[in-house]
């Protein structure tokens, strides 16, 4: 009986990990997209200023 209380805090624990994780990398793949959309614009207004 305890050993399976221990067990499940465990896997509790490992789960809550894998959830604050997961949200870094949201967080992660939000600040990439970010990133690559002002390469673009900053691209796109290259692009005008050098043949504009």
């Amino acid at each position: 009986m305890q050993q399976n209380g221990l067990l499940k805090r465990l896997v509790d624990r490992g789960s809550e990990q894998n959830e604050r994780e997961e949200a870094d990398v949201h967080k992660l793949s939000d600040i990439m997209a970010v990133m690559g959309l002002a390469v673009v614009f900053v691209g796109i207004a290259m692009f005008i200023a050098c043949w504009g």
